[in-house]
């Protein structure tokens, strides 16, 4: 009987993919906004265990089927997911175990040792789920602190060093003055930094930014963002302006996620390469895109991009802490919008936001 659970498992995968996943956006709040919820290849794998474990069932083999990879990795990435708790992790695996028995019992009725065997692999994936979350989630946090230490230190020392020559020269104003400058960027830069860190913090807690709405010209806006990078980086990007295009938006909110967005290209595109920037109206809605040419991202990685303090593993690893693309989502979805990627070798990456045109 253990051989027909097993192929009702196998000929029903896709079933119960889907099934797990309709019930997890329903009845998991960390879901929310989610747009990858199931590790499809991983949770595959799973279930392939769980068939082969059936079949030894059948032949009196009845230990226990390693399930050490998807409890792994599906802990490891919900740990870098806003809002997951370990509760809500658990729960999913609740659901797998209910939508599991569903499927088979529609066919069969499921014996002692078929249900034994089940909720053993089960528990087990569980347990390593956890064990991975809260490690993750510990080590994710203690690089975010180390990093958020280190880039501190620069301003800081900075800012420092700063007043220490003030204090040296006082009779001098226009170099009082060159270093009063030196002195305030660098201030500006850990408000910048603290900033960044509480805003983070409030979207891992569930709450959305308050912007404040004013209608102005998008176009106008990131044109000004350009110009202001290309002091920065040079003459690299490529922004062939449009016409006028006026909404009802957070300029503000808007020039942090053109600005992070163009910082991000520059740190992982390629230095000789041109940054394409664009910006389209389309019927009730805007389309904007930044588009640089550098080392892909894998797609597997991709789902995790926008999520807290996660930065993607790339060769000649940048410095940061992961916070940027996250705010920049968070800004975009309080506008009621939305915004994706695509990366592969010969087509680059490409960040595309779409946001609905309100007129005042």
């Amino acid at each position: 009987m253990s051989k027909l659970t097993s192929e009702i498992v196998h000929n029903k995968q896709e079933k119960i993919l889907q099934l797990w996943q309709d019930r997890a956006y329903k009845e998991v709040v960390a879901t929310l906004n989610q747009t990858s919820l199931v590790l499809k290849n991983s949770m595959l794998s799973f279930l392939e265990q769980i068939e082969s474990a059936l079949k030894d069932l059948e032949g009196h083999k009845i230990e226990s089927r390693a399930s050490d990879g998807f409890g792994k990795i599906h802990g490891i990435s919900r740990a870098g997911t806003v809002n997951y708790s370990i509760d809500q992790v658990i729960y999913e695996y609740q659901i797998l175990r209910q939508v599991l028995f569903e499927v088979i019992e529609e066919e069969k009725s499921l014996e002692k040792d078929e249900r034994d065997l089940l909720i053993g692999m089960i528990e087990k994936a569980v347990n390593l789920s956890a064990t991975a979350f809260s490690d993750t989630l510990k080590t994710i946090r203690e690089r975010f602190i180390t990093t958020l230490t280190h880039d501190l230190k620069t301003p800081v020392t900075s800012g420092k060093l700063a007043a220490e020559l003030l204090l040296k020269r006082t009779d001098d104003p226009q170099f009082t003055k060159k270093i009063a400058s030196t002195i305030i960027k660098s201030m500006n830069r850990i408000s910048g930094m603290i900033g960044d860190l509480l805003d983070a913090s409030r979207l891992e807690a569930g709450e959305t930014f308050d912007l404040n709405f004013e209608t102005f010209d998008l176009s106008e806006l990131i044109n000004d963002v350009v110009l202001n990078s290309e002091e920065i980086y040079g003459k690299r990007f490529l922004f062939i302006r449009p016409q006028p295009i006026e909404g009802l938006w957070s300029k503000e909110g808007l020039r942090r996620v053109v600005e992070n967005l163009i910082n991000n290209a520059t740190k992982y595109g390629y230095p000789e390469s041109l940054i394409n920037l664009s910006l389209e109206e389309k019927e009730k809605e805007i389309q904007f895109s930044i588009h640089n040419f550098g080392e892909p991202i894998p797609e597997e990685q991709q789902g995790i991009i926008f999520q807290q303090f996660r930065r993607v593993k790339r060769k000649n690893e940048q410095t940061g802490w992961g916070v940027g693309l996250l705010i920049s989502k968070g800004i975009v979805e309080a506008h009621s919008g939305s915004i994706s990627i695509l990366s592969g070798k010969d087509e680059g990456t490409t960040f595309t936001i779409h946001l609905p045109i309100i007129k005042s």
